[in-house]
């Protein structure tokens, strides 16, 4: 019985161990179990973050894009005006008149005794503009001609340059002739300025094209671009000013005479203020000294028997009233009776 017993405990003890060591197996699953899910979980939310992010950055790189394609768009809008300007003969005048005029603007600003637009002549011809030269009543004419569509298609059309560049010849020789016998006149000088708007066209007249250039100047014609025109303004202007100094040379001699009057003047007056300052300089030491002789004899009546120094706050250290008053130093610090 007893034997019995013992064999019943024994195996409900290794019952309990086994059941032990099953619920911790359990247990250690369950927590594994829950790590896993939580790794999971935290997975999921970056993994959903990082969506979030590209769905956002897709939204980002749509609205570029869009902006791209509108930009594109003007962009577009923008070439296609200018290819219209550009491909009409009309326009393309509007246009080189309107750059002359702002160049030449800029240059002078609003001075229409040097500059005049649209300028009309006594043959009913109307240039562009004019310079007004001086000491003359004669005028030098500026127009604006634009050869372009011919220097476009020799550029761009294949096989065919020899031809567009003949045809580009007969446009510039005509559009030189047509300045020349309209705007050189009798009331004009016996010189034209032929503004061209496009410097590619002008570099080929001053390379490949430069026998034009020659007709140009035989024909009184003087061929410019927005860059060489400035060249010409400024000399035209340089010209006009030192004419104008020469002419009213008399009078601006008399006006530095008058100025130099004016500054030897200045210099005497600074010199007559300089001696007054001088001299107050002296008088205000002089009243401050009698300032403090007449404080020394206040003193010396109320106190007759004691040593009369000058007070703390008015001396420097080591002089006496004397010393101070008259700027000898000392080291007594005290004022005789």
């Amino acid at each position: 019985m007893n034997t019995m017993a013992i064999v019943i405990l024994v195996l409900i003890l290794v019952l309990l161990v086994v059941l032990c060591l099953g619920l911790g197996l359990v247990i250690m699953r369950q927590e594994k179990l829950e790590k896993r899910m939580s790794r999971e979980r935290e997975i999921s939310a970056v993994s959903l973050d990082t969506i979030r992010n590209i769905s956002r950055k897709m939204d980002t790189v749509q609205n570029q894009s869009a902006l791209s394609l509108q930009s594109a768009n003007s962009l577009q809008d923008q070439v296609h005006s200018i290819t219209q300007v550009m491909t009409n003969a009309k326009r393309r005048g509007s246009w080189g008149e309107y750059q002359l005029e702002s160049l030449i603007r800029t240059y002078l600003g609003d001075n229409d005794r040097i500059y005049s637009v649209q300028y009309h002549l006594k043959n009913g011809r109307i240039s562009d503009g004019a310079f007004h030269l001086p000491d003359t009543d004669k005028v030098l004419c500026i127009d604006s001609k634009f050869p372009m569509e011919n220097y476009i298609r020799m550029n761009e059309e294949n096989g065919d340059e020899e031809y567009y560049e003949r045809e580009l010849r007969k446009n510039v020789k005509k559009h030189i002739q047509d300045v020349a016998g309209k705007y050189i006149t009798e009331e004009t000088l016996d010189e034209a300025i032929l503004f061209i708007p496009n410097e590619g066209v002008f570099a080929w007249l001053c390379g490949p094209g430069s026998d034009l250039m020659e007709f140009a100047m035989a024909s009184h014609v003087m061929l410019v671009s927005p860059t060489t025109l400035g060249g010409v303004v400024f000399n035209l202007l340089a010209s006009t000013k030192n004419f104008w100094r020469i002419q009213n040379l008399d009078q601006i001699e008399k006006q530095i005479e008058t100025l130099e009057l004016q500054a030897e003047a200045l210099v005497s007056q600074c010199q007559k203020v300089r001696k007054t300052e001088q001299l107050l300089d002296k008088q205000s030491a002089e009243l401050s000294k009698a300032c403090y002789r007449l404080l020394y004899q206040l003193d010396a009546l109320s106190n007759p028997d004691g040593d009369i120094s000058v007070p703390a706050s008015e001396k420097g250290q080591g002089q006496t009233f004397e010393d101070y008053a008259s700027g000898r130093p000392d080291q007594s610090g005290k004022i005789l009776p």
